[in-house]
């Protein structure tokens, strides 16, 4: 499982290296670049500027740090993105080792979904590092819930309340993640209260006001959606198990039997580990605790959906999505892994990772299509500047393949040829 998880790993680092570009891409262009050149200061103000519905402070920092010990090279982010997936799935293959002390084939299931080429919008996007960070915090309090079935002590309580308040500055989906967390940790600090030892008591307390803040920070980072909301439920719901179902990867869905087949399966599974969570909180008091931090981390990521499904309507099948659903499925995953009935468990975990398998393929070729067009557009884009091309012709030429607002790119390409940035410093015209 080891070799496997390498082996991603290296595939995924050498499809950056092989196929990734220094390009800005779409959001690039409206965020990072008036920091790559300067036009805004690296501060808490600037910061904490949203983007979007998002605040993504730490993703900011992190490019920024990246741009200056590179010279500006974005692969380095899409680098970073790599890593941080593949710290998360080392993270969560550990957690399948501590079930029973053993790795099983069907493990391979858990770096599958985080590394699978169908992630090539994470892997190959630099600016993506927002998305990569939120997945590895949720994965390692994933591995912190599912660690041991009575109350945590203090150290692991700390690592989780500080994880729950770095959420909220990854993205938007931190504020959806962040309550339904926060849920548990209080719980953990309520049991920590009714315990007779002052350790506990005081772990307790800690755990109740890490939760609090949590909460409060979610609340403060909330930034309301100019989006078009869906009215419909029935919609709403279908587009959720959609969204769901992109940790498979597979979002451009041309087949009608894939872009029903694969939400179907995801409602599948996630009623049926639903179901198996609420047995085991009925029936073993001894891992109540375990399995309803399992539960909440699945009603934190389903929540995640429905306000996807709500707030972007149709968009749910985007390819920026797969990195944000498979946590799900990891904890659908380490659920069926634990608890799983007879043989049932096994054939679930083993379904999954056959499906994964079957998929790869095909998220492979998707893959590598988008970074062969990638590398294609930013080395015409190179030639066009060589060649000479006034700054008016190359904006009119990459919009919308670079960004869809003809203003938006302008303004980037100026503030990067004043900055003297890489290529961009050799375009001619426009303002200075």
């Amino acid at each position: 499982m080891w070799g496997i998880w390498a082996a991603l790993t290296v595939a995924a680092i050498g499809l950056i290296l092989a196929l990734g570009t220094d390009m800005p891409f779409w959001d690039d262009w409206s965020d990072m670049v008036s920091f790559y050149a300067g036009v805004l200061p690296v501060d808490a103000g600037t910061l904490w500027l949203p983007h979007n519905e998002h605040h993504i402070p730490l993703s900011r920092l992190i490019l920024m740090g990246l741009a200056r010990a590179t010279d500006h090279d974005l692969r380095a982010g899409a680098v970073f993105n790599a890593v941080a997936l593949s710290a998360a799935s080392a993270l969560l293959l550990r957690s399948a080792r501590n079930v029973d002390g053993r790795l099983r084939l069907a493990d391979c299931a858990l770096p599958l979904l985080l590394l699978h080429w169908g992630q090539y919008v994470t892997i190959l996007w630099s600016y993506q590092v927002h998305a990569a960070l939120l997945v590895l915090i949720a994965s390692a309090l994933l591995a912190l819930l599912s660690r041991r079935p009575d109350p945590p002590p203090p150290r692991s309580i700390i690592a989780f309340g500080t994880g729950l308040l770095t959420l909220p500055l990854c993205q938007a989906a931190g504020i959806a993640l962040a309550p339904l967390l926060a849920a548990w940790c209080g719980v953990v600090g309520v049991l920590g209260l009714r315990s007779p030892e002052p350790a506990r008591r005081r772990a307790g307390w800690a755990a109740l006001a890490l939760a609090a803040a949590a909460i409060v920070l979610a609340a403060l980072a909330y930034v309301p959606p100019r989006w078009e909301t869906a009215g419909d439920p029935t919609r709403v719901l279908w587009w959720s198990a959609v969204m769901l179902s992109t940790a498979f990867g597979m979002t451009e869905r041309v087949s009608p039997f894939a872009l029903v087949l694969l939400p179907v399966v995801a409602a599948t599974l996630m009623l049926a580990t639903g179901a198996l969570l609420l047995h085991v909180i009925r029936t073993q008091p001894r891992e109540r605790l375990r399995a309803v931090g399992l539960g909440l981390f699945l009603l934190a990521f389903l929540g995640l959906a429905l306000g996807i499904a709500w707030g972007r309507r149709d968009m749910a099948l985007s390819n920026r999505y797969p990195v944000l659903a498979a946590p799900f499925f990891c904890a659908v995953y380490l659920s069926w892994r634990r608890y799983g009935p007879g043989r049932s468990g096994g054939l679930v975990c083993a379904a999954m990772c056959a499906l994964l398998v079957m998929l790869a393929p095909w998220n492979a070729a998707a893959g590598l299509d988008f970074a062969r067009h990638r590398a294609e557009i930013a080395s015409a884009f190179e030639r066009d500047v060589y060649a000479g091309v006034p700054m008016e012709g190359l904006v009119s030429r990459y919009v919308p393949e670079l960004h869809h607002a003809r203003v938006t790119l302008r303004r980037g390409l100026v503030n990067l040829r004043n900055a003297e940035i890489g290529v961009f410093r050799h375009i001619v015209g426009g303002p200075r």
